[in-house]
């Protein structure tokens, strides 16, 4: 039940709201003095944004394939355009929110794309753990919504995000609800990890306890005929499913490698035997059934399996300790071809675009194959070659396979950034079943949403992909909106509070505002029909005061269909 204070404002919001999802140039223009609290029908077209208080760093730290569209030269950074259109644009891939004073920042020096990034990758990282925190999940929340929409080094947060939905640890299954502290620890182990080596990244993965109790490689013991056991599968197959090589063999440029016109599987069941042979006798540091989350799992030779193993067509010798088979095995499993492919179409997608073109895939996994020093794995000079490609920077207007739908965590973290948002977690699980997304909390290891899952009408039948739409559902559109509109109203939701103090002054112009929010939130890709409903709705609802005006808009274009796709 909405306080009745509410209401005054509900309807006109509503009618503007479903306006701007039509998209169409004769949207009416509300003129109700109410809102209806039932704004339940504004559906996947909704996200936020924020200006960061920043925190201190750590010290340490079988569909066809469409045709692509021409692609630019792979030579400018800058794209001689609007810069701060440019900006918005790019910091919106970058970072968990572009801001008015990140675009100034960018446009305002001789900082180009490149360079950013640069001085980016030499931030240190901004640890989860060092951030004073309430105890349990609610407190792990907590600091990662401070982090993420206030610390500095977005593009390291931003990729320990997407690497959080690569290397997957949930405590939605409840294996690891009692163990909040170590998966905040794994969180900053992506953090810390984020512009290092791939194959430092999977040995740390590997031996993490978090992931060793989450995939069961914990305890996981050589095969004895007399009780009965086996080595445990899970870890060894996922590794190689979902974590690096995928389930076909890929040409660089992603696509796949075909016999006879089917694609050929990357391994066969008996690979994942073997690889399970090769992870035995792995357990907690300090003791074999001991839960010590400060260090990474210790081997313990007597319940390995030290026979000859064979997958993915190389031998492991037999009479090998556990940490040489360990080594053996990720040297195998990092060495494939297939994963500079695989790795650079997951960051693409998470960045940039659900639907990359080849030679987009091809340029980036080139560059994790080699990063110009004879390095493989180079996970700073990746997500480099992934935002400054021709096709990350430049805007494909014409290209209707471009872009992607806005993950809805993202949608909050951009409101927090340029609202100064703070969020009380006190109940986590509203966040999660309203968004049907929090971090390190999908519902399996398989993320939130497949890679390749393509929900059915156009976008089946166009051969393209949107994992995003595998969570955006009936109900989920419902509530995400809603979720959205008690923030950006701030009238009747406990679980956040905005502050848009710093954005008063504005609203005594109602173009100005519109400007405001049209760039830190779309880069200024709101239509001129949506623009001209938005002002007229500020100029016909004069009662309004400066606050109500901006919360408002910032609610009206966050559920807006040019918020809802990033282009």
């Amino acid at each position: 039940m909405f306080p009745p204070s509410c209401y005054r404002r509900l309807l006109p919001g509503l009618v503007l709201c479903l306006s701007l999802i039509s998209c169409t140039p004769e949207a009416p223009t509300p003129t109700s003095p109410d809102r209806s609290a039932t704004q339940n029908t504004s559906a996947a077209q909704n996200v936020p944004s924020s200006s960061p208080t920043l925190i201190q760093a750590s010290p340490n730290a079988d569909a066809p394939t469409p045709a692509a569209a021409p692609q630019p030269s792979p030579t400018t950074v800058w794209p001689p355009a609007d810069r701060k259109r440019a900006a918005a644009r790019f910091l919106n891939q970058a970072t968990f929110g572009a801001t008015a004073s990140a675009i100034d920042a960018l446009t305002d020096s001789e900082v180009d794309l490149q360079q950013w990034i640069d001085a980016q990758l030499q931030l240190p990282p901004t640890l989860h753990a060092a951030i004073p925190h309430r105890v349990g999940r609610s407190g792990r929340f907590d600091v990662w919504w401070s982090v993420s929409t206030q610390a500095a080094d977005q593009l390291r947060q931003r990729m320990a995000f997407a690497l959080s939905q690569l290397f997957v640890i949930s405590d939605e299954p409840d294996v690891l609800t009692n163990y909040e502290p170590a998966v905040t620890d794994y969180y900053d182990l992506l953090v810390s990890s984020a512009f290092g080596n791939f194959r430092e990244l999977m040995h740390k993965v590997t031996l993490n306890l978090p992931m060793g109790i989450y995939l069961s490689m914990k305890d996981s013991q050589k095969a004895d005929p007399a009780t009965g056991t086996r080595p445990d599968e899970n870890y060894a197959r996922e590794i190689m499913q979902l974590f690096t090589i995928g389930l076909v063999e890929l040409n660089l440029d992603g696509s796949p490698k075909l016999n006879n016109g089917q694609p050929i599987p990357t391994y066969t069941q008996h690979d994942v035997e073997e690889l399970a042979r090769v992870l035995t006798g792995w357990s907690s540091a300090n003791a074999y059934s001991y839960i010590d989350f400060d260090h990474p799992m210790k081997a313990y030779p007597e319940y390995h399996d030290t026979g000859a193993k064979e997958f993915l067509g190389h031998t492991v010798p037999a009479g090998l300790s556990p940490e040489e088979d360990l080594e053996r095995a990720l040297d195998i499993i990092f060495n494939h071809p297939n994963v500079a492919p695989f790795i650079a179409r997951h960051l693409i997608q998470r960045f940039v675009t659900s639907n990359p073109a080849p030679d987009y895939i091809r340029r980036v996994a080139t560059v994790f194959n080699d990063n110009g020093a004879g390095v493989r794995g180079d996970l700073g000079a990746v997500i480099k070659a992934v935002l400054t490609d021709p096709e990350a920077t430049h805007e494909r207007p014409d290209d209707p396979h471009f872009g992607k739908l806005r993950e809805p965590l993202l949608k909050i973290t951009h409101l927090f950034r340029i609202a100064n948002g703070q969020i009380d977690t006190s109940n986590y699980w509203r966040v999660r079943n309203d968004l049907l997304q929090a971090p390190l909390r999908s519902p399996t290891v398989f993320n939130f949403f497949y890679p390749d899952f393509r929900p059915a009408g156009q976008i089946r039948a166009a051969g393209l992909v949107a994992p995003e739409f595998q969570i955006t559902t009936t109900s989920s559109m419902t509530s995400t909106t809603n979720k959205l509109f008690a923030m950006a109203l701030g009238e009747f939701d406990n679980d956040a509070t905005l502050d848009v103090a710093d954005l008063v002054p504005l609203a005594q112009n109602h173009n100005a505002l519109v400007d405001y929010l049209d760039l830190v939130l779309t880069a200024k890709q709101l239509s001129t029909a949506t623009r001209e409903t938005l002002t007229s709705y500020l100029d016909t609802h004069t009662q309004l005061s400066a606050e109500e005006k901006i919360r408002d808009l910032l609610y009206l274009v966050l559920t807006s269909a040019e918020y809802a796709v990033q282009r």
